[in-house]
């Protein structure tokens, strides 16, 4: 029977030489992951790296993977690259769980599979993610080259709007701070349902990542567009991030999208209902708060083993830099995973006032008291440059 080992004292797993039987086409490793909530924080992917006989292990030969569960055990099949293939023979080395210094594992075993038709769906998936790694490689590579005149891969991620339209009037927002510009965005059309297809048909496949970006409230879409997305984000195994005011997550978030989730960016720039109102405007603190509660419980019930990241935006202005603090002491109860700190954009010369950059001195020790508590949690920050 299979032991649990610690991944403090095993990190890695070492094969013998194993002979790849003729007509191998995939791999499938069976183990388990044992981790506790904050360990599924910490969980990117596991990695398998191989070698012939006469090599060494390195970073050109391995292939990266996730498990999806935590504390259950599971079968993920990977799809043989074609060096291995014809290798003959091969040692592998198995990182359960990468870059991570606590947690444990279970090694069931690893068996060569021949399904050269892909038929089996366990096949299809390993196909897809094995086009998704050997499209961040040749991003990678590109991204080392420099600039180049014509870019010869899809890209490893994408950027979407799916609506211009908001339920919010923040009054720093380029698209929606005064009535006449919030009236115009929100007659625009949203992206159509047909439209989504297409660009998924061509770019999901190769995508890692796709996040919902733009003028509006990405959750604001009709139900047939939501669907839409989800139904391609399953179909094509691609990972979501959106930016949201929260108040619509229970509405559009739910338990089996989970699995499809990376990060969730809730913006919140107030610690009371006050300051709130007036900076979103149509916001309700209160149920902001719910929304990442909400959120917070529906991560804790899905028991994967790298946990959808929940982080905070706040933009920073002179009304709410106190509340700030306030707001980060309080957040532990969220189990964030990471804060965007962000100054005023000054897109109207009435806010200028709001801007901390005229006073850095007055207020670089509440920012620099914020970002000690955070670093102590180990909290992922993004603060302004300079200010901590």
């Amino acid at each position: 029977m299979a032991e649990w080992r610690d991944v403090a004292s095993d990190y890695s797993a070492f094969s013998p030489v194993l002979p790849i039987p003729a007509g191998s086409s995939h791999l499938d490793v069976s183990l388990s992951l044992g981790l506790d909530w904050t360990e599924t924080g910490s969980y990117e992917y596991s990695k398998l790296y191989w070698r012939r006989p006469d090599q060494e292990f390195s970073e050109e030969r391995v292939i990266c993977f996730r498990v999806p569960s935590a504390g259950t055990a599971q079968r993920v099949r990977l799809e043989l690259p074609p060096e291995l293939k014809e290798a003959g023979a091969s040692c592998f080395r198995l990182d359960p769980l990468a870059y991570m210094r606590s947690g444990a594992y279970c090694i069931e075993g690893v068996d060569f599979v021949c399904d050269p038709l892909l038929r089996d769906a366990a096949s299809v998936l390993a196909a897809l993610h094995a086009i998704k790694q050997r499209t961040r490689a040749r991003v990678a590579e590109s991204e080392m080259a420099g600039n180049a005149p014509h870019l010869r891969h899809f890209p490893e991620s994408l950027s979407i709007e799916l609506t211009p339209r908001c339920n919010l009037r923040c009054r720093y927002c380029s698209s929606h701070r005064t009535a006449s510009l919030h009236s115009e965005h929100n007659k625009m059309p949203e992206m159509q349902p047909e439209t989504l297809r297409r660009l998924a048909t061509q770019a999901f496949p190769y995508a890692t990542t796709v996040s919902l970006v733009g003028r509006g409230e990405p959750l604001l879409v009709s139900q047939r567009l939501w669907q839409t997305l989800q139904e391609e984000i399953d179909r094509h195994s691609v990972l979501l991030s959106f930016v949201t005011n929260g108040l619509l997550v229970e509405r559009r978030v739910t338990a089996d999208l989970m699995t499809h989730i990376d990060t969730i960016t809730v913006s919140i720039d107030g610690g009371t209902e006050k300051t709130m109102g007036t900076n979103r405007v149509g916001a309700a603190l209160s149920k902001v708060v719910h929304g990442i509660e909400y959120l917070n419980q529906l991560r804790r019930s899905v028991r994967l083993a790298r946990r959808p990241r929940l982080f905070i935006s706040w933009t920073l202005l002179k009304n709410n830099v106190d509340e700030f603090v306030d707001f980060v002491d309080r957040s532990e109860a969220f189990s964030v995973d990471g804060f965007y700190v962000r100054h005023l954009m000054v897109y109207d010369e009435s806010l200028r006032h709001e801007s901390l950059l005229s006073d850095r001195d007055k207020f670089a020790p509440q920012l620099s008291r914020a970002y000690e508590i955070l670093q102590g949690r180990g909290v992922k920050t993004d603060f302004p440059m300079g200010w901590c």
